[in-house]
């Protein structure tokens, strides 16, 4: 095991918390597989494929002056003064590859701003724009990103705060590079163009990364350096085929918003949002599809998904994906999301699905 720890967290040189041998094989095998996202080297320097640049932009307290709230006479004179209002982003408003994932609405019986889901009936108009709590100069949200030189209309964002214990754990989607963001969600800008970075969103949000993670995770933090230490595939992985078959299914996803349709995957048509059942069943291909790049067999993947039921044993001790598991049998009586992708899995490898 000690041998395990400089491919398993270079940077940090912390053990894993793997429960079983078969978690730690499945860890050594998915290593050996792709590099980490960013490596520190012991010279100073890093080992980045992706040239990916990360980012907390404005921290809530300390930054709190530059926030404008819709309404207050500090908006109205921004203004006033021509200056242009953009949202500001905190995590809660997204989800995996949806940036409409809530709204703040105003509550009477409280006086407060609260956050609210969006509605399928809402995210089904493309040019609904969810409500932050927080506005801010567009101004301010330039010169932070003039300080990591980012010229890309787009731009990664994940959450800070995720739990092991959740339906997902790392939850990442696309934004425009024009809001701004909280610090509860961090930003990611790898140097690469946006099909590219479709390719490492997939790769994100996919099941396997997720996996990982949790095999990290001690608290409620996604901090940055358990993201530099996830095993991500490296561009050159990446082929033609692979980019083609991930983009158009990243872009069904993703490109359902006027403000993101604007900036992202511009080669390819902008879609309605689509239902639970469909946006499932596009995410569970794309799941099965970056177990294959990673090299996992069936057998391993349905260890991913539910170590339990793999393994034939109810009292196995792994536990993985235990909070989406049980949200989806009260919901469909099912673990659908454990059939789906290993259906798509099958007939990927038949050939069914390209």
């Amino acid at each position: 095991m000690p041998e395990d720890i400089p491919l398993l967290n270079p940077n940090t040189q912390t053990v894993p918390l793997v429960r079983t041998e078969t978690d730690l094989e499945l860890c050594r095998k998915l290593y050996q597989r792709a590099p980490v996202l960013i490596q520190d080297l012991h010279d100073g320097s890093q080992r980045n494929p992706w040239q990916v640049q990360t980012m907390s932009m404005f921290h809530m307290s300390n930054d709190s002056n530059l926030f404008l709230t819709k309404g207050t006479p500090a908006y109205e004179q921004a203004l006033q003064q021509g200056k242009t209002i953009v949202p500001l982003y905190e995590s809660k408003l997204f989800y995996q590859f949806d940036l409409r994932y809530k709204s703040y609405e105003f509550n009477p019986k409280n006086s407060k701003l609260e956050p609210v889901d969006v509605t399928l009936e809402q995210k089904q108009h493309s040019s609904y724009l969810i409500s932050p709590q927080y506005w801010i100069c567009a101004t301010d949200v330039q010169e932070r990103l003039d300080i990591k030189n980012w010229r890309n209309p787009w731009m990664l964002a994940w959450r800070k705060i995720a739990r092991a214990t959740d339906e997902r754990t790392l939850i990442c989607t696309v934004l425009p590079s024009y809001v701004g963001a909280g610090d509860s969600a961090y930003l990611l800008f790898p140097n690469v163009n946006d099909n590219y970075a479709a390719c490492l969103l997939a790769t994100l949000n996919s099941l396997v990364v997720d996996y990982l993670q949790r095999l990290k995770q001690a608290g409620v933090n996604l901090n940055l350096f358990y993201l530099k230490q996830l095993p991500i595939l490296p561009p050159e992985a990446f082929t033609e085929q692979d980019i083609a078959f991930i983009c158009e299914r990243v872009a069904k996803l993703t490109r359902t918003a006027d403000d993101i349709n604007e900036v992202w995957l511009t080669d390819y048509p902008a879609y309605t949002f689509q239902g639970p059942e469909e946006r499932l069943q596009i995410r569970c291909e794309l799941d099965a599809y970056i177990a294959r790049m990673y090299g996992l067999t069936r057998e391993e993947l349905h260890y991913i998904l539910d170590p339990a039921d793999a393994m034939n044993d109810p009292t196995f001790p792994s536990v993985t994906f235990l909070g989406l598991k049980n949200k989806e049998l009260k919901l469909y009586g099912e673990y659908r999301t454990q059939r789906l992708v290993l259906k798509a899995f099958d007939d990927l490898e038949a050939g069914i699905l390209k």
